[in-house]
């Protein structure tokens, strides 16, 4: 009754306002003077036919008059209110477009006297507060646009007064409530989008009239309870996201009746029970996307092979058993798969060799046996390969050196064995490679880093040995590297340069020898250097201070001489110190009571004389091991500072 008494309204309203294009063009420019950018409406002025201005469209009446039918002003930059702008001068607008601005304030309820409005785009502007009631008098209203705004408050039930609405669109905005059931009113609709607001609630049933309906969002809510067996109705779908929600329950076998869907979304949602097979009926099908509802079960259906149009297929975090279908290797459009962290076994199918589209293969987080099979050789395109934390065994396909797009690479956490094939070195795009904690050996190919754009290397925990790739030395393009546990060789000063961007190195328990660099200190970014348990000797470079960004540094369990160097007190935010195990001699500087963050320090082991008042200072310390140096005199009484130490060994 509302609405029908605000219609009324609307209609008796316009007969006393005058429709002149005079009157019109006059409403246009006073709200002109109201925006902050003016730039691009230059072309209103007094002088020129409002029917020319920039966004404006005019017809001829049968009186001969004119009158604006169409405000189309996206992308101009408009930045200001709809507050002066008097929607009640133009009953003959039919489409009003001022997407892609900067306009924000309320949107007035005076829209609602846009009676032959059918068009209506207020997307990707700074809109507040509700949807007004009075835009239900636009009865002629086919399409609605309010996306990418900050509107609050519920969906209005007036809305299902809008019979002719196709198109409804409030994706991104901050709209609450319930679905309303009346939206099954809404029988022409063919795209709906209430995507990404905080909608709660359940699906009603009575989105099950909507049988026009193409495309179904609702992504990215707080909606709950099952998905309605109603939704069985909607046998034109082509595109439907129910993802990142509450949903639970099973995924309903009728999914498999829409036989022209196109992509089918459900992720991170709490879906049950195992995928119905009657998904392999949807050949049209090109995006399938289950993953991250961690409670789906079973095996992955073999007749998903038959969706032969299928580019991305993903499943991951689920708890899903059994083998990888062969079949899989039909789908030769796939262009990303991933059915990571599940609980699939058996062998990696050679049948994924066919995948010649395919970008990115993700399958670690398993419990897959047996060896890589070589025929994913074939995958030429493939940029990132995820093979982690399986339990495959046997040796890295010499074909990988055929993977001349790739990018990424992670077998971590596998039973590997064997050397890494020279025919890496083909591959000279990689920008991070990940082979730790297996039990492969031998030499490191020569050129890890021929492309210069390896960031990530990570071997540690394996029985390599040999002297560090040559190609590593001006390998400036280098984040992270980690060789630990290996039984690498060769003098450390020849083998690694300046990196610039380098965070994080650890080096420790190989055979390094030689001599520390001053270069050391041209790595401005390092947040982690630990070379301990080598054979490193010399002296600390007094360059090292210069890693003012330090958060730890480990040189500890090597043959060092010489005293600490008093530069190290520099490194404001370093908190862990091992210097211990070497043959460091003098008195620990005093430099060292400017570390305000150091927490844990061990200088035990060496032949250091005395201890200065200043270790007082370092306040945070949690841990301290002086034992078995050469200290005299007595501990120093500012060591009562120490308020958070916990572990003060032997002095």
């Amino acid at each position: 009754m509302k609405c029908i008494l605000i219609s009324l309204f609307i209609f008796i309203l316009p007969l006393a306002q005058t429709t002149s294009l005079t009157s019109q063009s006059k409403t246009l420019l006073h709200w002109k003077s109201t925006l902050q950018n003016q730039d691009s409406l230059q072309s209103w002025n007094i002088a020129a036919n409002s029917c020319n201005w920039t966004g404006i469209t005019c017809r001829t009446t049968k009186r001969e008059r004119q009158v604006i039918t169409k405000i189309s002003l996206p992308h101009m930059g408009l930045i200001g209110t709809l507050d002066a702008l008097n929607f009640s001068a133009f009953p003959s607008v039919r489409i009003l477009n001022l997407s892609f601005n900067q306009l924000s304030g309320v949107i007035p309820s005076t829209i609602g006297q846009l009676s032959k409005l059918t068009h209506l785009y207020l997307s990707v502007n700074q809109f507040t507060d509700l949807i007004p009631i009075q835009i239900c008098s636009l009865s002629k209203l086919s399409y609605m646009d309010l996306s990418q705004n900050q509107l609050t408050g519920s969906i209005p039930t007036f809305l299902g007064n809008l019979t002719k609405l196709e198109v409804f669109n409030l994706h991104d905005n901050n709209i609450s409530g319930f679905i309303p059931q009346e939206l099954g009113k809404l029988t022409k609709l063919v795209y709906l989008d209430f995507s990404y607001n905080h909608l709660s609630g359940f699906i009603p049933s009575s989105v099950g009239n909507l049988t026009q309906l193409t495309t179904f969002v609702i992504e990215s809510n707080q909606i709950s309870g099952h998905i309605p067996s109603e939704i069985n109705n909607l046998v034109n779908l082509v595109n439907v996201s129910l993802a990142n929600n509450k949903l639970i329950g099973s995924i309903p076998s009728f999914f498999g009746n829409f036989s022209n869907i196109d992509w089918l979304y459900l992720y991170s949602n709490r879906l049950s029970g195992s995928i119905p097979p009657e998904m392999g009926r949807l050949t049209k099908m090109s995006e399938l996307d289950f993953s991250a509802n961690y409670l789906l079960t079973g095996q992955i259906p073999s007749n998903l092979g038959n969706l032969t149009n299928l580019n991305l297929l993903y499943l991951y975090l689920n708890q899903l058993s059994g083998l990888i279908p062969p079949e899989i290797g039909r789908l030769v459009k796939m262009r990303d798969l991933d059915i990571s962290d599940n609980s699939l076994s058996g062998p990696i199918p050679s049948s994924l060799g066919n995948l010649t589209s395919i970008f990115n293969l993700v399958l670690c987080v398993n419990q897959l046996t047996g060896s890589i099979p070589s025929s994913i050789g074939s995958l030429t395109k493939l940029n990132y390969l995820m093979l982690y934390q399986n339990k495959l065994f046997g040796s890295i396909p010499q074909s990988f050196g055929s993977l001349i797009s790739l990018t990424q690479l992670y077998m971590f956490d596998n039973r590997l064995s064997g050397s890494i094939p020279h025919e890496i070195n083909n591959v000279t795009g990689l920008t991070a490679l990940d082979l730790s904690n297996n039990s492969l050996y031998g030499i490191l190919p020569r050129d890890l880093c021929k492309g210069g754009a390896l960031w990530l290397l990570d071997l540690q925990d394996n029985d390599f040995e040999g002297v560090i790739p040559t190609s590593l030395k001006n390998c400036k393009s280098l984040i992270r590297v980690r060789l630990e546990n290996n039984r690498l060789h060769g003098d450390i000063s020849e083998y690694f340069g300046v990196y610039p961007h380098l965070e994080y190195i650890q080096l420790s328990n190989n055979q390094l020898s030689g001599q520390l660099s001053s270069s050391w200190g041209q790595c401005s970014n390092l947040t982690y250097l630990n070379i301990g348990g080598n054979n490193i000797s010399g002296a600390i470079p007094h360059e090292i201070g210069n890693l003012n960004r330090l958060a730890e540094l480990d040189l500890s369990s090597n043959h060092l001489t010489g005293m600490i160097p008093s530069e190290i007190g520099k490194i404001e935010g370093l908190n862990k110190l091992n210097l211990s195990h070497n043959n460091l001699i003098g008195d620990v500087p005093k430099e060292i009571g400017l570390l305000s963050h150091i927490q844990n320090l061990d200088l035990s082991s060496n032949n250091l004389n005395q201890v200065p008042e200043e270790l007082g200072n370092c306040a945070k310390l949690e841990a301290l091991n002086l034992r078995k140096n050469n200290l005299s005199g007595s501990i120093p009484f500012q060591f009562g500072n120490l308020i958070h130490l916990l572990d003060l060994d032997k002095i």
